[in-house]
């Protein structure tokens, strides 16, 4: 964490506890939702430590009332999950005052448009698309998601390989997930599990939100994809400049929305592995881009090594074309001799178009068709 970041996390401590000010009665609303709200409400219990609060169900409303209510931050007011806008009339009828914590909203959701336009709560947005969007509609104001004030100290480890996590519910913006994907989210029984599950890892590769945050709080290096609406990308661009997270390529996306299309199909990957065998050499070392997506195969005496790597690990997809050429000549030189890139990986050709015309103007391409790609690094060979 940078000191801008700390100075900017304090600012939003502070302007929090400004808001909520001391009340005798101070009651915590807790809005339904999986492991990664658990996060946020374990980060506000710290954000709220000394202060007299007792918790409550948002089921319970009906049957509370008080002085002051704070509404757990959360994505709960937005087309998938909007049960929160049919709460807040209710809140502001048995509460005195009431203030939603960080959370993200979409108001092209009616239901979340008519609740805030008639609201006098002060509504925390914990992103800039969400604030600029709730400004002209009520009392707004901008703070980082309470996540935020969690202490990952406990949790943090040097990890090891991929963790893919997509969610596998309706706010998904996709037909199918990754190979190898654990909704960790739904599938994990207790923050501690979510949280070690993630710190064993060393990529985070996502579209649920939390999972983002605690990856990079973590000191993980994150890939994310956007749910079905702006939360991930404006929470990155907001809250987490500072950290190793990075947007995964539309074309990795297109990839999920092929419905029913897994990303490893069994004709395919006989294709690929009689050719990777029939063209490199045994006991020769290659380079292979597959983004973790292609598993295994038989190989023989040879070796193969993932693209991006660290120690042998994958190390997720290379943030622009000279990186990626400066990891390829380093491997070459480190005696990787072919680099492979199966159908899978064919959008690093468009995405990546330097590190292309590289490998064209350098090396020899030895296959090319629909499903492999494969170039001969072991010697520099302007020939095609």
């Amino acid at each position: 964490m940078t000191s801008d970041h700390f100075e900017h996390l304090e600012n939003s401590r502070q302007k929090l506890i400004d808001a909520i000010g001391r009340f005798d009665d101070l009651t915590l609303v807790l809005p339904h939702g999986n492991i990664g709200d658990h996060l946020i409400h374990a980060g506000t219990k710290q954000l709220l430590a000394g202060l007299p609060v007792r918790e409550i169900s948002v089921r319970d409303v009906p049957d509370s009332s008080g002085d002051a209510a704070l509404v757990g931050g959360s994505g709960g007011w937005c087309r998938a999950y909007h049960g929160l806008p049919e709460c807040l009339p209710l809140l502001e009828t048995r509460f005195n005052r009431v203030i939603v914590l960080p959370s993200s909203f979409d108001t092209s959701v009616d239901s979340v448009k008519r609740a805030l336009s008639s609201s006098r709560a002060l509504i925390f947005a914990r992103e800039r698309v969400s604030y600029e969007q709730i400004r002209p509609l009520c009392n707004a104001a901008l703070a980082h998601d309470c996540a935020f004030f969690f202490d990952y100290g406990p949790y943090q480890q040097v990890g090891e390989g991929v963790l893919t996590a997509f969610r596998t519910d309706q706010e998904s913006a996709f037909q199918t997930v990754p190979a190898g994907n654990q909704d960790i989210s739904v599938v994990c029984s207790s923050l501690d599990e979510w949280l070690s599950t993630i710190s064993r890892h060393a990529l985070i590769r996502t579209d649920r939100a939390h999972v983002m945050i605690a990856g990079a709080l973590l000191g993980k290096r994150v890939e994310y994809l956007a749910s079905s609406y702006h939360k991930l990308p404006a929470i990155a661009d907001y809250s987490l400049r500072d950290f190793p997270v990075m947007r995964l390529p539309t074309a990795w996306a297109a990839s999920l929305r092929t419905p029913g299309a897994p990303l490893t199909d069994s004709g395919h990957l006989r294709v690929l592995a009689k050719n990777v065998t029939a063209i490199i050499p045994p006991e020769a070392t290659f380079l292979m881009v597959d983004d973790i997506q292609i598993g295994s195969f038989p190989l023989g005496a040879r070796t193969r090594v993932p693209f991006l790597e660290r120690g042998g690990i994958y190390w997720g997809a290379p943030a622009d074309d000279e990186t990626a050429i400066n990891e390829l000549e380093r491997m070459r030189s480190d005696g990787v001799t072919f680099a492979v890139f199966p159908w899978s990986s064919f959008w690093w050709f468009d995405y990546y178009p330097k590190f292309f015309d590289h490998l064209h103007s350098k090396y020899r391409r030895v296959v090319g068709n629909d499903s492999l790609v494969v170039f001969d690094i072991g010697m520099p060979d302007k020939t095609d």
